[in-house]
């Protein structure tokens, strides 16, 4: 894979450290979304994780939006009050940094 040859940066166009952790959560939640959610919506998400993985990694963020099992996956586990204070903070720092991103015309997607 070109990202460990030529290196792996934190966010930029190519070799994102961001899309790597994101396709990596994204293949781990897939096992949950197949017994928790609904077997056909599971079957929905490996389609949309693995054919863009199969590939290059490149916008793998914009490439998961479709992945509406993820989001569903998301919204169950938030239910749960220890869940909701374990992922309401690092995802609100990271909507902030993102948003603070764009506003600064860097590259976000």
């Amino acid at each position: 894979m070109e990202m460990w040859r030529v290196g792996p940066r934190l966010h930029v166009f190519n070799n994102s450290l961001i899309d790597a952790t994101l396709a990596a959560t994204a293949i781990a939640t897939l096992p949950a979304i197949f017994t928790k959610v609904r077997p056909s919506y599971g079957w929905y998400a490996l389609l949309v994780v693995l054919i863009p993985v199969s590939g290059s990694l490149m916008s793998f963020n914009r490439l998961l939006l479709p992945s509406f099992p993820h989001a569903i996956l998301l919204a169950r586990a938030m239910n749960r009050t220890s869940t909701t204070a374990f992922l309401l903070v690092p995802l609100g720092l990271l909507e902030v940094v993102l948003t603070a991103t764009f506003a600064t015309w860097h590259w976000v997607a």
